[in-house]
């Protein structure tokens, strides 16, 4: 005998839902995102450092917390100082949407493997205003 249309629809719904129910452990832990379109426009080894000219888009529910340039030698990472071309102060937090980014670093080339950029943003996580501390590595810079 022919099961009416409804039951199976019934059982297929009732099959989705435990399987996600199951499934909610496995699923990754969305993270917010302080910012997107990161664009390189221009990187510049000198004697004086690396200078980098970058954009992005900030998003409005992140401040942040610190900004840090890092340089790596044989696997060594090292913190090392740097300068906004544009005069801001060092954790400067911008403002929500498009932003540039115009700093050098003070390292020597023949020195370092490469350079990162790091940012720790607090981020809303709801509308209760729950902070989420999110760590990213804003853009990487090779000296070969």
């Amino acid at each position: 005998m022919i099961k009416p249309i409804f039951v199976r629809i019934l059982s297929f719904l009732c099959g989705v839902v435990v399987s996600v129910i199951l499934m909610t452990p496995f699923l990754p832990d969305w993270e917010p995102v302080p910012y997107t379109n990161v664009v390189t426009y221009s990187e510049e080894w000198t004697d004086e450092g690396l200078l980098i000219r970058s954009s992005f888009v900030k998003n409005g529910a992140c401040f942040l917390l610190s900004f840090a340039t890092l340089s790596f030698a044989d696997g060594t990472p090292r913190y090392v100082p740097f300068s906004d071309l544009d005069g801001l102060e060092e954790d400067f937090d911008r403002e929500e949407g498009a932003q540039g980014l115009n700093i050098r670093v003070h390292v020597d080339k023949t020195q370092v493997d490469y350079v990162e950029l790091r940012t720790r943003h607090s981020c809303a996580v709801d509308e209760e205003g729950t902070q989420k501390v999110v760590t990213e590595v804003f853009s990487r810079h090779e000296s070969n």
